[in-house]
């Protein structure tokens, strides 16, 4: 049985008054049967979560709440803020040279020791952006930052992009934030976007004023999130159907059929590789190559290999973790993003003999996704483009198609992929988003019958007809031949 599922028996199981079959003859294909409804029953317990989620909202915008200064103290800020700004960093800013600055700014001694304090403290907090944006990084839903300017601080909050309740001063305190971090100064001397990792692995880009319609910086920060997703959260969500979610679930044990995962940014293409890499037996040696750490399995044998920016001359790139994983001993690999050279190594591991692997590209549709695939190859191999589709059509087995719905991920499309000998690639589809009744998406199965399926028909889970998966639309097509 798929671990979502044992985990849904455990903690969804219905009480045998409530529920149309006794709790104690419960089996696997019935909670799969009722899941659904047993999930759209349930609209208090979405409220209470939609509550939850307001009110970490409303404790984040406490914690950054307004710094109320006197309007002296706003004065000698401003001031200090523009000398330092004018100083070249070349050591660090302690609180005794701080304190100097302060004293050093023209009418200083007029002021009260309660507004030097006081600056010295808001000086502290901008030289320091980790302190600053503790409250975001304490956040487990906020997974980027935007500084589009020093008034405007956004937030990209489960999934939501929302105003911050975060603002600076003025351009000069916003800039002297932007130095305090790590190669601060270097970032904001380069007129290309660059881009530094600060402690935590968070990832920073920086765009100069020069290259930018505006007299200020822009900056964004990413911020990882290593969260295990379980097909269980899947399907709490609508993403897919529970009937499919089971079958992906145990294609994905079985460890035969290598996966490409395809859609654009932000439709869910990493939490359905998070809930595929906690199906994985924790038995299993398991690979994972990242740009940005994000995964978490199950797995106990998991190496997680992730790049790093040549911050210091010495970078590490995706393709050299693609040659430090095929020396090692794990069975299968599971890749954030194909995006360059390392479409090509991951081809080349598929075709040494691992099985079982995951990996994401962008793409519209599942035929889509491939020719973009062959374009990366292209770029890099020169060889016959004829080859290179049977090379990729004989090692990827399966296609899955991420969209955004309604603002949330759901899976557009599923299609097993034909090995062809021709200059074209040739998919069936197996499941199709039709779309959604009353709030209810809904899913067809396109196709009962493939190679693929009855692989997996053979451990005893189909790919069936549910409460939100339709029946195909007409008699179901014959099982095309797979070619070796």
């Amino acid at each position: 049985m798929p671990g979502f599922l044992k985990q849904i028996q455990r903690s969804k199981r219905p009480r045998a008054e409530d529920s149309p079959i006794p709790a104690a003859v419960l089996d696997t294909s019935e909670l799969q049967r009722i899941l659904p409804q047993i999930l759209d029953d349930e609209p208090e317990r979405k409220l209470e979560i939609v509550r939850k989620q307001d009110q970490a909202g409303k404790d984040l915008a406490e914690q950054l709440m307004e710094r109320r200064l006197s309007e002296s103290a706003e004065e000698l800020l401003r001031h200090v803020t523009e000398e330092l700004l004018s100083v070249e960093r070349g050591v660090e800013f302690t609180e005794q040279l701080l304190r100097e600055r302060i004293v050093a700014v023209e009418n200083t001694e007029s002021r009260s020791r309660k507004d030097q304090e006081t600056v010295l403290r808001e000086i502290q907090r901008i030289l320091s952006p980790l302190q600053i944006l503790q409250p975001f990084i304490e956040d487990q839903a906020v997974s980027e930052i935007f500084f589009d300017n020093h008034r405007s601080v956004k937030i990209l909050r489960a999934g939501q992009l929302l105003e911050s309740p975060l603002t600076f001063r003025s351009p000069a305190e916003f800039s002297l934030f932007l130095r305090g971090m790590p190669q601060g100064e270097a970032l904001l001397r380069d007129l290309t976007a660059s881009r530094c990792t600060l402690p935590g692995g968070l990832q920073v880009s920086v765009l100069h004023p020069a290259i930018l319609c505006g007299e200020e910086p822009r900056a964004a920060i990413k911020i990882p999130r290593k969260r295990k997703v379980s097909f269980y959260e899947l399907l709490q969500s609508k993403v897919l159907p529970a009937t499919v979610a089971a079958w992906l679930a145990e294609v994905i044990a079985q460890g035969e059929a290598n996966l490409l995962i395809v859609g654009p940014g932000r439709s869910g293409k990493t939490l359905l590789t998070s809930a595929l890499l906690s199906e994985i037996s924790s038995a299993e040696r398991v690979t994972t190559i990242e740009e940005i750490p994000e995964f978490v399995g199950s797995a106990i044998n998991v190496e997680q290999l992730v790049s790093r920016p040549a911050d210091d001359g010495r970078g590490v790139s995706v393709s050299d973790l693609f040659q430090i994983a095929l020396k090692r001993s794990a069975r299968r690999l599971i890749v954030s993003e194909l995006k360059n050279e390392e479409a090509s190594h991951f081809l080349h591991a598929l075709e040494v003999g691992f099985r079982g692997c995951v990996a994401s590209s962008y793409g519209e549709y599942s035929e889509d996704g491939l020719w973009r695939l062959l374009d990366l190859l292209t770029q890099f191999e020169s060889v016959p483009e004829r080859s290179l589709v049977r090379r990729i059509s004989r090692s990827v087995h399966l296609v899955a198609v991420m969209s955004i719905e309604d603002g949330k991920p759901c899976l557009a499309e599923l299609s097993e992929v034909i090995p062809s000998l021709a200059a074209e690639f040739s998919v069936l589809p197996l499941v199709r988003f039709e779309g959604s009744e009353e709030g209810k998406r809904m899913w067809r199965l396109m196709n009962d019958r493939s190679y693929w399926q009855e692989r997996v028909a053979e451990k005893g889970v189909s790919l069936r007809v549910g409460p939100a998966l339709l029946p195909p639309y007409g008699p179901p097509d014959g099982l095309p031949e797979r070619k070796r």
